[in-house]
């Protein structure tokens, strides 16, 4: 199916939220792992598309749809070109508010879901990047695609919009993060230039991208 990539706009947060919610199961749907769907979105995507953040954070936003539905996201890659600022903005601006929505101390209610409670400590108590994976660079994303987007070239070319905004902001390297589990990506990213990043972090690993071993997508 025809599609083309575009920057994200306000109103496609709600696309981006529910992309995060059908990936979000190291890259399957994780429909089935929440009792509240919105969290995987308000942690890892929603931010950098939100006004608020917006320059402080150097944030930005690129979204995939489809030509004959060109108002809903199938695929996005957001992020920032400063990691350290982006925290920092976060933590007075975003997390706030979901913190009150999501007080700590409903991670106790039996109706949540373990996938629950994991976002919810994450709202209050935000993962930072390793000071090392900072010094490899400042500037970090998250790309998801719906499956019926995926091994299509697409993530190729979402990655190809944020290398080349980020050269614009006079950066020539980006890291992301990459739930263990998820063989198909990790496997993608190496393919794409992509290294492994060495932290004594537990949980997450780490990828980081020179531009210069990053060949632009073409058809």
């Amino acid at each position: 199916m025809p599609a083309h990539i575009r920057p994200a706009r306000l109103e496609d947060m709600p696309a981006i939220s529910r992309i995060s919610l059908l990936t979000g199961r190291a890259g399957q749907s994780a429909e089935d792992d929440h009792r509240i769907g919105g969290l995987p979105g308000s942690v890892w995507a929603e931010p950098y598309v939100a006004a608020e953040l917006k320059p402080d954070a150097r944030t930005f936003a690129f979204v995939l749809v489809n030509d004959d539905a060109p108002d809903l996201a199938v695929g996005y890659i957001v992020g920032t070109a400063d990691t350290r600022a982006y925290e920092r903005v976060a933590e007075e601006r975003w997390w706030p508010a979901l913190r009150t929505r999501h007080p700590l101390t409903s991670v106790d209610d039996r109706a949540l879901m373990d996938a629950d409670r994991q976002h919810v400590r994450l709202l209050h108590k935000p993962d930072l990047a390793p000071q090392n994976v900072i010094e490899f660079s400042p500037a970090h994303v998250h790309i998801s695609l719906l499956p019926s987007h995926q091994r299509q070239g697409w993530g190729h070319r979402l990655l190809d919009a944020a290398v080349s905004h980020l050269r614009g902001e006079g950066l020539d390297a980006l890291h992301l993060v990459v739930n263990p589990r998820n063989n198909q990506a990790k496997q993608f990213y190496l393919k794409v230039g992509f290294e492994r990043l060495p932290t004594d972090e537990r949980g997450y690993e780490y990828y980081g991208l020179r531009s210069s071993r990053f060949t632009s997508f073409r058809q």
